[in-house]
């Protein structure tokens, strides 16, 4: 080895001893450990203060919240940068005692939710449907939860180790998913599709049509501890919002009514000319008046009982996929007789 690299390795050595030294007799100072500890619990507190009051999402899971929204509903349309875990939406929607009915009694009716399942690529909008799904779990309320799918291949068992918390052994006792072989692997699920599914496997109590990300609070024992409404009675609730910050006010309230029927309520069966005038795929815009419209049409009462039974919606982060169906089935005159003013029950 050349002389010089052999002296500059022995000043190298030198001088990290010197430091090390140093670094030692520093720890051995009691101002230096203070100051040490002082810099983990730093370290600690903002990694609390972050986990608690900033949301964290994965940045390639930003989007642009109105790429698949229609022009005329985008004043509409603000996202929120909050997040929810299950315990704040269960404080959030805990009832008052104004809301407490004291008029159950025993009966027991059966209630069962119908919607579709789908794999979320968006981690943040995922974890808002997997808090919804929570919520309707352990609802005691419900008795099961039923996915029409349109493949062998339901996610939701998956999907859901995203919480480690989650009641898995609730949801498998509740949950009944249906394959139907009857449409292709990019359909979304049509209200004909869930009425015919309801009249064919559903015979007792309460049928439930709703989005996935709608949630029924601990008000839905009204309608499981009460005698059973006449099977021409129906209810098409408005939804609440979980944050009020990013939407443009409560729906189920007569200041802010702009109709969100978000949770069709009904005894089977429904009859098959109904039926048959709703192809229309669940959630669109404006389906909840012709929907109305046609139930009015064959006698049915269609009532908005939402001060009484809440549904709670959950779609802060404002991830779409695609551009939903916007035809307005009705005309003006027709679309204002058919939306259900908010009402007690």
């Amino acid at each position: 080895m050349p002389y010089f690299l052999d002296f500059s390795i022995i000043r190298m050595q030198k001088f990290l001893s010197s430091i090390y030294k140093k670094v030692i007799f520093l720890y051995q100072t009691r101002f230096f450990r203070c100051i040490l500890v002082l810099l983990i619990l730093t370290v600690i507190i903002y990694s609390i203060w972050k986990s608690t009051f900033i949301s964290t999402y994965e940045h390639e899971d930003d989007v642009n919240i109105y790429e698949f929204v229609p022009d005329f509903y985008r004043r509409f349309v603000l996202n929120s940068c909050k997040t929810y875990t299950v315990t704040d939406l269960i404080n959030i929607t805990k009832l008052s005692n104004n809301n407490k009915n004291d008029t159950l009694n025993s009966a027991e009716n059966p209630i069962h939710l119908i919607s579709q399942w789908y794999y979320e690529t968006n981690i943040r909008r995922r974890k808002e449907l997997i808090s919804v799904l929570y919520m309707n779990v352990i609802n005691d309320a419900i008795s099961k939860i039923h996915f029409i799918q349109n493949s062998k291949s339901c996610t939701v068992f998956n999907d859901i180790k995203i919480d480690k918390y989650f009641p898995t052994d609730i949801l498998r006792s509740k949950l009944i998913i249906y394959y139907d072989e009857n449409f292709n692997s990019n359909q979304r699920l049509t209200t004909n599709q869930a009425l015919q599914y309801a009249n064919h496997f559903i015979t007792t109590g309460y049928t439930i049509l709703l989005n996935l990300d709608i949630f029924f609070d601990q008000s839905l024992a009204i309608l499981k501890h009460r005698t059973l409404f006449d099977k021409k009675i129906i209810f098409y609730l408005s939804r609440y919002e979980v944050d009020l910050s990013f939407t443009t006010g409560v729906k189920c309230s007569n200041e802010y009514y702009k109709g969100s029927h978000d949770a069709l309520i009904f005894q089977t069966p429904i009859p098959n000319d109904v039926i048959e005038k709703l192809p229309f795929e669940m959630g669109t815009w404006f389906l909840e008046e012709k929907i109305i419209h046609e139930l009015t049409q064959a006698n049915y009462t269609v009532r908005n009982p939402c001060k009484s039974i809440r549904i709670w919606h959950v779609h802060l982060s404002q991830v779409r996929h695609r551009l939903m169906p916007a035809k307005k089935y009705l005309t003006p005159e027709l679309r204002r007789q058919a939306l259900r003013y908010p009402e007690f029950l």
